[in-house]
C-alpha cells in the first residue's frame, strides 16, 4: 500500500492558475483586512469573499440562469417551424453587466447565392415569421420576460432599426405612425426578465 506524504497531497494548493504568476498563501488571506483592503487585487478578493468565493461567471449559474437555459431550448424549438423556410434563427443569452442580463433572438434568411453578386443580407417578409415570432412573445410574458426591444434591418444586416409592436404588426419606434411594409434583412428581439 502507498501512502501519499501531506506534501503530496496539498502540493497543488498554492500552484497558480493558468495565466497566474503565483497564488496566496492561507496565511496572507487571513492578514486581509477586508474592512481597509489594500490595492486593487484585495478590494477584488474581498468583494469575491462576499459573494461567498465564488467568481462572476461563477455567481451566474444559479436557478435564474439554468431556467434562462429552458427558456431558451424552448424557443430554439419553436423557432425549428421557421427552419424549413431556410431561415437562420439565433438564440442566444447577452450578459452586459450581472445586473443586465437578457436573452436574443436573432431571425435572418439563409444568404442564397447570386450570380449578379447582389449586396445585401436576403431579405423575407414579416407576415410570414409573424405567428412564430407572437408565440415567442407570448411564451417569454408568461415566463417572466418582456421585450427590451425589437430591430429590424431594411437592406443590410448590420444596420438595425428600432421598432415597436403594436397591434401584431411592426412601426418605427421613432416614426410610430410609419409601418414596416418593407421586406426585413434581420429581426432581432431582445427579451428581459422582469
Amino acid at each position: 500500500m502507498k501512502y501519499i506524504s501531506t506534501f503530496e497531497l496539498f502540493e497543488g494548493y498554492n500552484k497558480p492558475r493558468a495565466g497566474g504568476k503565483r497564488r496566496w498563501t492561507v496565511k496572507y488571506k487571513k492578514k486581509i483586512n477586508c474592512n481597509n483592503p489594500k490595492g486593487f487585487s484585495q478590494k477584488q478578493y474581498c468583494k469575491r469573499k462576499r459573494r461567498g468565493g465564488n467568481y462572476k461567471n461563477e455567481s451566474l449559474n444559479d436557478s435564474d440562469y439554468y431556467h434562462a437555459l429552458e427558456v431558451m431550448d424552448v424557443l430554439v424549438d419553436m423557432s425549428l417551424e421557421l427552419w424549413d423556410d431556410n431561415f437562420n434563427v439565433q438564440v442566444a443569452p447577452k450578459i452586459i453587466t450581472e445586473d443586465d442580463r437578457y436573452i436574443r433572438v436573432a431571425m435572418q434568411k439563409k444568404s442564397e447565392p447570386s450570380p449578379l453578386g447582389m449586396y445585401g443580407a436576403t431579405r423575407f417578409d414579416y407576415n410570414k415569421i409573424k405567428d412564430v415570432l407572437l408565440t415567442m412573445i407570448s411564451y417569454m410574458e408568461d415566463e417572466g420576460y418582456t421585450i427590451k426591444e425589437i430591430e429590424v434591418s431594411e437592406k443590410y444586416a448590420h444596420t438595425l432599426i428600432p421598432v415597436e409592436l403594436k397591434e401584431e404588426k411592426l412601426y418605427l419606434k421613432y416614426r410610430p405612425e410609419q409601418m414596416v411594409d418593407y421586406q426585413i434583412g434581420q429581426l432581432v428581439i431582445n427579451f428581459k426578465e422582469q
